[in-house]
This record gives structure tokens, C-alpha cells and sequence, in this order.
């Protein structure tokens, strides 16, 4: 599949040149601007939610006896993701605000019905499809989002996104190891819910501010 896409990008993928060298803005500045730290605290906390659950998708499969059909949740999963980036192409230049905001309200839904799940199967079935779904465009839109802000500055951001990104795919696996291990599958799913929550909380507040970047 790499090779393919290799291929694909040399043949269709047009080249352009640069015509003028821009200067980029020292990195404080970047990082401190409210707009654009607001889209990377919503990123913590949704990679994290995501990763609470994805990390540790076979011990919560397995506490609503579903554990020989990890392989068939995790292709469920797949499924619906797809779709979810799908749309979030197809959308996302006229709906992004609504769509940050849209499937992070699913990406909680999606969590109360795992957490229905240890008391019957349809619940975590059904949650697990909407998670997919709801998750599946999250990068390109906080991406997307950030880029807006950013602007002239994207290539720093985006850097910055990525670190915060990563270190948030980290957290949950060390957060969720701690949850599972102290506290048990209820509390890992919960902790997930209220971190989409408070994700939630702070891309509403950011809209309702309406902060400009540079």
C-alpha cells in the first residue's frame, strides 16, 4: 500500500515552486497565542479519550464477553472510521466548526454506550461503531482547525501538533494502565467520557470567544 501511494503521489500530485522566502515567527509566539492553544488542550484531551479506549479495547471487550471478537470489533471500528473520514472531507470546508463540535458530542455518546456495554452486548456494539465514526475525521479536523488559525505560521503549528498529538497517544496509555489497574474497566471508560467532555467545553468556550490568531 506504501509503494502504491508512492507511485500515486509522483504521478498525480502536483509540484510548485516557491516564490518567495517567508520568515517564521519565533516559536513563543506561536505557542502562547490563545486560538491556538485552545485547539492544542482540545487535542490533549480527545487523543487521550480515544486512547483510554483504543489502548485498552480487549480487557473492556472482554468485560462485556466479547473477547474472542476483538478482531470483528477492531474491523467494526475500521468501518466506521473510514466513514467518518470520508464525510469529514466532504465536509469539512463548510461545516468544521460544526463538525469538531458535532462528533465530539457523539465521541461522548459513544462512551456512555460502552459503558452500557458490560450489561448488554448492543450497547457496546453500537458504541464502538459511532466511536469509530465519530473519531475517524478527529486529526484532520483539529489539523484544519489549527491551520485556519494559524495561518502564515501553519509549519510551526503543525509541528507543535504533532508533539502534543503524540504525547497525548503516551498519556492514555499510561493514564488508562493506571485506571485499569487501580480502579477498573467502568473508570476507564468514564475517564474517557469526561475527557471528551471537558474536550467539548473547551472547543465550545473557543467558539463562543471567537479569538483571531496572528
Amino acid at each position: 500500500m506504501s509503494l502504491i501511494l508512492i507511485f500515486w503521489i509522483v504521478a498525480f500530485v502536483q509540484d510548485f515552486s516557491v516564490e518567495k522566502r517567508t520568515k517564521s515567527a519565533p516559536f513563543k509566539e506561536v505557542f502562547f497565542n490563545r486560538a491556538v492553544q485552545r485547539i492544542l488542550l482540545t487535542t490533549v484531551c480527545w487523543i487521550l479519550a480515544h486512547n483510554l479506549l483504543y489502548t485498552y479495547i480487549a480487557p473492556i471487550l472482554k468485560a462485556s464477553n466479547l473477547s474472542e471478537k476483538i478482531d470483528w470489533m477492531l474491523l467494526l471500528f475500521g468501518i466506521a472510521s473510514i466513514m467518518g473520514i470520508w464525510l469529514t472531507g466532504y465536509l469539512i470546508d463548510r461545516y468544521l466548526k460544526k463538525m469538531v463540535i458535532i462528533n465530539l458530542v457523539l465521541f461522548c455518546l459513544a462512551g456512555l454506550l460502552m459503558l452500557l456495554g458490560t450489561a448488554h452486548i448492543a450497547f457496546i456494539i453500537c458504541g464502538i461503531a459511532l466511536w469509530g465514526y465519530s473519531f475517524g475525521g478527529a486529526p484532520t479536523l483539529l489539523q484544519k482547525d489549527l491551520a485556519d488559525v494559524a495561518k502564515e505560521h501553519v509549519d510551526i503549528a503543525q509541528a507543535i501538533f504533532v508533539t502534543v498529538f503524540n504525547i497525548a497517544v503516551a498519556g492514555g496509555g499510561l493514564l488508562g494502565g493506571a485506571l485499569l489497574e487501580y480502579s477498573g474497566i467502568s473508570y476507564l471508560i468514564i475517564g474517557a467520557i469526561l475527557l471528551s467532555i471537558l474536550s467539548l467545553s473547551i472547543t465550545a468556550n473557543k467558539r463562543g470567544n471567537n479569538y483571531s490568531a496572528f
